[in-house]
């Protein structure tokens, strides 16, 4: 069973009246894991969830009792406690109950250790911070709607870690606020190429030749923020050409260029192009099919010998380019090869995180909410063993600079898969998950049949047809059912069925108007 990580401070309870409430909660949690393992059973259904969750409640409202002089106190009983909420949460949503609120501890759980991550980590993005806040909102609403219905505790619970996660997300706003729009996209690029060499890092082949494209694109980047010079591919460009003394001459008119841009004047050289020439109108036209760029951008004022300007968050930029360039150097030199003390560390993180990016490519296929408790607490243990944020071994040495990077980087990809399973669960039972994926792969067709030109004639759609009546006709008065059981997600299911049906008729009526024209010579 993945019981709680052992956690340095966090003691057994030391008022005694507190002891019978870790003893139920302790029996509760065992109640919960065996439910969740329960091979008998083929999917949780919301019956069994809800006796046990209001157990769970009930010791919150005595150890609330208990604690009314002493509400930060913390020991092994919040620690259960977390464990069955924890579980109970991942439950809700395995029964499709995503939208109240026990449903959201999970995820509250996940980015609060997602931002404790970032902050350690001193390098992100606005994006990084964009999904958190969107994610909290939602919850605040869950939480607003679940007032008439949940305890109080629970909601008081969930109210303080949202408020705990907001905090944190403003601190991290505001140490990247003053980064000015011009070297913002530097500042991504960065934290891109950053986590790209650390996942390329991790790779079963280490794959050099990325490595040091990756280092090349830092090169430029540290030209460009000395020098003022860009670099990168032309893409889309067409030019203007024209003879003059016999010879042709082209211009370059418009285009894009994939690679570091900023907006302004520049002064370029276009390097080895291939350019396809063709005559339109009795002139001649260039489009440039592959190219690079190297360029220099210029004030409205020219001056060769300007200076750039201070711009808002040089420093932050500067720092983690360095970083970068660091990291990468001493990628190349490591090839991936972990230190032994390490290696079953490694080794099981890696494990995880591919696991979890299986299951975040087919996740409507192969995921079960509950698994992720089992994932959540492995990574735990591990993140939690570490002391003043690095590991060490079992003689109490220090991992080294490269071992550290890369047991965090696979700690924090996987916590990074966790949160996105979870916020990307559908509303809709594991009961009705097969039938769902049916409908989903349904509509999925019927939209590429759309894209590709419709059909010719209804006979094309038969074997489409037929699936649509096959999984309408699953229904019992108008219910999908499992046994006696009516599972959460009917509205869902019954949405999805409604828009295929919609989407067959368009495609028929199309069919027979496409048949009409022809038969009428049009």
């Amino acid at each position: 069973m993945a019981h709680s990580p052992i956690i340095r401070g966090t003691p057994d309870p030391l008022d005694p009246q507190e002891e019978p409430i870790l003893e139920n909660l302790l029996n509760l949690r065992d109640k919960l894991l065996n439910l969740r393992e329960n091979s008998s059973l083929s999917y949780i259904r919301s019956q069994d969830v809800i006796p046990l969750y209001d157990q769970v409640v009930e010791q919150v409202n005595l150890l609330n009792e208990i604690r009314t002089e002493k509400r930060q106190e913390q020991n092994r009983v919040d620690r259960v406690l977390d464990d069955c909420f924890q579980m109970i949460s991942l439950q809700f949503l395995s029964t499709g109950q995503n939208s109240e609120a026990p449903a959201v501890y999970a995820a509250t759980s996940t980015i609060k250790r997602l931002l404790d991550h970032l902050v350690e980590a001193a390098f992100y993005g606005p994006q990084d911070l964009e999904s958190g806040l969107h994610t909290l909102d939602r919850i605040d609403d869950v939480v607003r709607k679940g007032r008439d219905t949940y305890s109080p505790h629970v909601l008081t619970l969930l109210e303080a870690r949202v408020q705990t996660c907001r905090k944190i997300l403003s601190q991290l706003q505001r140490a990247i606020a003053d980064i000015s729009p011009q070297l913002l996209p530097i500042y991504e690029k960065l934290i891109s190429i950053l986590r790209s060499v650390s996942a390329a890092n991790t790779r079963h082949h280490f794959p050099t030749g990325e490595v040091k494209s990756f280092q090349r694109q830092l090169k430029e980047i540290e030209l460009f923020l000395k020098e003022g010079k860009v670099f990168g591919t032309v893409v889309e460009a067409r030019i203007e050409t024209s003879v003059k003394d016999g010879r042709m001459e082209g211009s370059f008119r418009q285009g894009k260029v994939d690679g570091l841009v900023k907006e302004g004047p520049m002064e370029f050289i276009l390097r080895d192009l291939k350019i396809e020439l063709r005559v339109v109108d009795g002139g001649v036209e260039g489009v440039i099919r592959e190219g690079k760029i190297e360029g220099i951008f210029r004030d409205e004022v020219e001056d060769d010998n300007r200076e750039l300007p201070e711009n808002s968050g040089q420093d932050l930029v500067e720092s983690l380019l360095q970083r970068c360039l660091l990291w990468v150097e001493i990628v190349l030199e490591r090839r991936g090869k972990i230190d032994d003390r390490f290696k079953s560390t490694y080794e099981k993180l890696r494990k995880i995180r591919n696991e979890l990016d299986h299951k975040t490519l087919l996740k409507n296929w192969a995921l079960r909410e509950t698994d992720l408790y089992s994932y959540q607490r492995e990574l735990d243990r591990v993140d939690e063993s570490r002391v003043d944020g690095n590991f060490f071994d079992a003689d109490g040495n220090p991992a080294d600079l490269f071992t550290q990077r890369t047991l965090l980087y696979l700690i924090r990809r996987s916590y990074a898969y966790i949160y996105q399973l979870i916020i990307s669960s559908e509303p809709v039972s594991e009961a009705l998950l097969p039938v769902y994926n049916q409908l989903q792969t349904l509509r999925k067709c019927f939209n590429e049949v759309k894209k590709s030109g419709g059909v010719s004639s209804r006979r094309e759609l038969y074997p489409y047809t037929m699936k649509l009546h096959s999984i309408d006709n699953m229904r019992v008065d108008g219910k999908f059912t499992v046994g006696r059981d009516v599972p959460e997600g009917q509205a869902t299911l019954s949405d999805l069925l409604n828009e295929c049906y919609e989407q067959m008729r368009e495609l028929t009526l199309a069919a027979e108007g496409w048949n009409g024209n022809a038969e009428s010579g049009e």
